[in-house]
């Protein structure tokens, strides 16, 4: 895992030494461990390289191919047996990732991409064809960021190369602007206007001619796995979520991971700290860091926190976040969504790499109201017993109307149909019951202008059209795998420090495993993450798989929004950026945030926590001092 960056002219004019070492300095704090170039006729590569373990060490950055071909690579491979039985040991010398991968272009090309597991992200120039690929992994967890203006092409690892070097231009992208204030950004843009993320399971051409075209090579498999013994899945799911765990304890250094006392971080923690004790991670030692909230008990884990440190002997290290104490976003174009700034300094002083990351797990164990989709199921094999049974038991125990379990189960039903339109007067209407506001159309449930709204007319983002393909059942799964891929773009930040978060719940053949079981397998209508309390019988405390709550985040971002901005009123509002650009509605904002308490959370905490974020950026951009916040609803 490394940092890479590079530029591509159209006219094949000379590239610039002096700008090539400005390049290779501007992400150097992303990989501090030595630095590789190429450089060909309107084109030049540039690797800082993270020696993360003793393997990447012996990797030489450029990768040059047999054919001509120049390979930078930053990632870290996970399926390297199998490539290697694949390719036939045909490696000559130590087959360090970069090798593999550079032999698995001259065997398969870009069909090589598909077969890469793990977390990765990489540019290939062919000179004979004078064109550039830049990917990255199916669920784009590597960032890589690129942008084209005139005659030259740039990308980079880190924002502050194209932001420092080139000229980015003075024009918002105010549809990415409208999307964060409502339901969410168009997919891989930013605030910039030109600047783009290369998507999670897509790879990007750039041509001599400079076209660009980005093509889709990952598809999420439409498997099936059925056992007689209802065992077997969960002896199979244990086996592919250590696989996941030890694959990302590739390190020389100490292991961080987030330890929150939910689930996933806690099966994660004590997944790692016994692959430890076994000898069986490449890793010295294990690291467990914790956010707590000592001034929002709603949101504090402290006690589950507690039970994973006496089960595992290990201490966590705890990071109090307080109401007043907002962290400042560690990027400029606030799209971080977590404060892992504190994280990111402590691991800095430690010397570590690697973080790894309970999330994911959600999306993937099929948690809340969403898992009663399994009973599509039961409607499929016309076992209207089972449905009636586990739909009268899904609503008594979630204490759910009826009609709204219904609701649940019919939306995979027409996901096939995914219409964005009627799904923005959806979120729309319910937003408005939510937050107590009479009025229904979307400039009032945001707090935006009617003028802002019409030039830029906000819509969620819909999930890809091969969803349709999967069964009913799991269609919610599939779509929540696709979020996952946004929500991790949207968590990207400006990657210049030498810390790699890693998530082994999204690992490929996990993932997989989970979309081809019988979604009964994963869901009880009685107890939900019944199939992950069975499975991690004896590998984490009982008194962690059996909580039957959990902390929520609404209060304490409500305190820290409001901290943050200090006391509102219209008039307050009436000064920020976002009003003098026409974005925002003084008195409609300031109406979203007087509406009652929802959960012990203010009904509009969300919507002012985003607003003052990138209010935060708009202030930084023109050099005004600001109290910035990074923790968005």
């Amino acid at each position: 895992m490394s940092a890479q960056a590079g530029i591509l002219y159209r006219d094949r004019r000379p590239v610039d030494p002096e700008l090539v070492q400005r390049m290779a300095e501007s992400i150097e704090s992303a990989g501090p461990h030595g630095c590789g170039t190429f450089t060909g006729p309107g084109v030049a590569l540039v690797h800082q390289a993270l020696h993360f373990d003793d393997l990447s060490a012996l990797e030489t950055h450029p990768g040059m191919l047999p054919d001509g071909r120049v390979l930078t690579w930053d990632g870290r491979l996970d399926n390297r047996n199998d490539l290697l039985c694949q390719l036939g040991h045909t490696i000559q010398g130590t087959p360090t990732d970069l090798a593999i991968v550079s032999k698995a272009f001259e065997r398969w090309n870009l069909d090589a991409l598909e077969r890469l597991i793990g977390d990765w992200s990489l540019a290939l120039w062919d000179p004979r064809s004078d064109e550039l690929v830049l990917s990255r992994d199916y669920m784009g967890t590597r960032p890589l960021l690129y942008f084209q203006r005139g005659d030259y092409f740039v990308w980079s690892t880190c924002l502050k190369t194209i932001k420092g070097l080139f000229d980015l231009g003075d024009e918002i992208n105010e549809h990415y602007l409208a999307g964060r204030l409502t339901f969410g950004p168009p997919p891989y843009q930013t605030l910039h206007k030109g600047l783009l993320h290369v998507p999670a399971a897509h790879f990007v051409r750039v041509t001599s001619r400079g076209t660009v075209t980005v093509t889709r090579y990952h598809k999420l498999p439409h498997n099936t796995v059925r056992y007689q013994d209802p065992r077997d899945y969960e002896v199979h799911f244990r086996e592919l979520f250590q696989q996941a765990v030890e694959t990302r304890l590739r390190s020389n250094r100490t292991v961080w991971a987030e330890l929150s006392g939910g689930y996933d971080s806690s099966a994660v923690v004590c997944v790692a700290h016994h692959l430890l004790a076994q000898g069986k991670g490449r890793f010295p030692a294990l690291q467990p860091v914790s956010r707590v909230f000592p001034d929002s008990p709603e949101s504090d884990e402290s006690r589950h926190i507690e039970q994973i440190e006496r089960w595992t002997g290990l201490l966590s290290r705890k990071i109090p976040i307080y109401a007043k104490q907002a962290p400042a976003p560690d990027q400029e174009d606030s799209s971080a969504s977590k404060p892992t700034t504190s994280i990111t300094q402590l691991m800095e002083s430690d010397m570590a790499y690697v973080l790894l990351s309970g999330e994911f797990g959600d999306l993937a164990m099929a948690k809340g109201s969403a898992n009663c989709a399994a009973l599509l199921e039961d409607l499929a094999r016309w076992d209207l017993s089972a449905f009636l049974t586990g739909f009268l038991q899904f609503s008594r125990v979630r204490k759910t109307p009826w009609y709204h379990t219904l609701g649940r189960i019919c939306e995979p039903m027409w996901s096939s149909t995914y219409d964005a339109r009627g799904q923005q007067r959806t979120i729309t209407r319910e937003l408005a019951m939510s937050r107590g506001i009479h009025a229904r159309s979307l400039a009032d449930v945001f707090g935006l202008t009617d003028d802002f709204v019409r030039r830029t007319d906000p819509m969620p983002v819909t999930p890809p059209l091969d969803i349709a393909e999967f069964p009913y059942a799991k269609r919610i799964l599939a779509a929540g795998t696709y979020n996952f891929q946004l929500m991790n773009w949207l968590g990207t930040r400006e990657d210049s420090m030498p810390v790699r978060r890693t998530y082994p719940i999204a690992h490929r053949p996990l993932v997989d495993f989970l979309l081809a079981v019988p979604q009964r397998v994963l869901w009880d209508p009685v107890r939900l993450r019944s199939f992950m309390r069975r499975a991690f019988t004896g590998v984490m405390p009982a008194a962690v798989l059996d909580r039957e709550d959990k902390g929520y985040a609404s209060p304490i971002v409500a305190r820290m929004a409001f901290s943050a901005t200090g006391p509102m009123s219209e008039e307050s509002i009436r000064t920020w950026e976002l009003c003098r650009r026409g974005c925002l509605d003084p008195l409609r904002f300031y109406r979203l945030l007087s509406a009652p308490k929802r959960n012990g959370s203010i009904a509009g905490s969300g919507a002012l926590g985003t607003a003052w974020e990138i209010e935060s950026w708009f202030r930084a951009k023109r050099g005004a001092s600001s109290r910035p916040l990074d923790t968005v609803a």
